[in-house]
């Protein structure tokens, strides 16, 4: 009798000890657990990027609306003015408020070129064939365009080329797209009656390395050396200068700087980021030097290759 109530006492241990017990687990089930481990993770970090471009969505999107009110409301002003007093003003007065209605219709017109350019740029649908350019007359083209805009605020504009090779791989939409930002922002952040200074030098060792670490050597710029392999151009200007924040902050997306334009221009805070973007599917690099102060100077740099190369860009946007 005792024997059989120690039995049933013994079997219910063992019952508790089994339950408590995990079954074995084999490596295929171990291999199965750990891959969706990581997709787990990957799926968090998609999910972050996407709340992510949502919020920089919503930003660009307020962004755009208030930027696109003053030329909207200017034209829209603007017409009614002209609508109700075109008897009784000079002939003077409207082309004056013709030409400011017909400046804010170029600015929307470049506000949606650049939005278009951007989408383009981060689409990365097309490729295009980068081809020779002849990188001074590129330049040249579009300096002369602005020394016109910088003499409404009595700016001039340099032209100095230390090197006579000047044909790289590139793209002439693409370089010429770069040029107009960098140098729309030269004058747009320079007072009045400053210089801006735009130079082509030839070097031997990427400049960008220079930059990056400061104990490397200087590149090579002797104009009788014609063994360049960079092509660098510089645009100096003598605006306010960029503080060490703007510095950190200056090629990201919907950057708001410290300084701000010297005549009531507009600023998206999308043009840098597009630049680099832009300088990028070239091949090359860029970067800014500048002391609070005393002016910024903004340094394009590419390869000169042998050959087309391949680039994933619609180029169509850009030119």
């Amino acid at each position: 009798m005792p024997e059989l109530q120690v039995k049933p006492r013994y079997m219910q241990e063992q019952y508790r000890s089994l339950g408590r017990m995990q079954p074995p687990q084999s490596g295929e089930l171990h291999a199965t657990i750990a891959q969706l481990q990581e997709e787990n993770v990957l799926l968090r970090q998609q999910n972050r990027l996407l709340q992510q471009i949502s919020a920089e969505q919503d930003e660009f999107l307020l962004m755009v609306a208030h930027d696109l009110q003053n030329p909207l409301t200017t034209i829209t002003l603007g017409t009614s003015f002209l609508q109700q007093r075109w008897r009784d003003i000079s002939l003077q007065d409207i082309m004056t408020k013709l030409r400011k209605m017909q400046e804010s219709a170029f600015h929307m017109k470049d506000m949606i070129h650049r939005l278009l350019t951007t989408s383009a740029v981060e689409s990365g649908k097309l490729s295009t064939v980068l081809e020779p350019v002849e990188m001074l007359s590129s330049v040249a083209s579009v300096v002369h365009e602005y020394r016109g805009r910088a003499s409404e605020k009595d700016i001039i504009i340099h032209l100095d080329t230390y090197t006579t090779d000047t044909i790289t791989m590139s793209h002439k939409g693409i370089l010429r797209e770069i040029m107009e930002n960098l140098l729309s922002n030269a004058v747009k952040y320079s007072p009045t009656n400053k210089e801006i200074w735009v130079r082509i030098f030839g070097t031997t060792y990427s400049s960008y390395n220079e930059h990056l670490f400061d104990n490397i050597q200087p590149a090579d710029t002797d104009p009788t050396n014609t063994t360049h392999n960079f092509i660098r151009i510089e645009i100096q200007d003598q605006g306010p200068g960029l503080t060490l924040n703007d510095q950190k902050q200056l090629f990201k997306k919907f950057t708001r700087l410290s300084a701000k334009p010297t005549a009531g221009e507009d600023s998206t805070g999308l043009g840098l980021s597009i630049v680099k973007k832009l300088v990028e599917t070239l091949n090359g690099h860029i970067w800014c030097k500048s002391t609070h102060g005393n002016g910024a100077t903004f340094i394009v740099e590419f390869p000169i290759t042998d050959g087309a190369s391949e680039s994933t860009l619609d180029v169509k946007s850009a030119e």
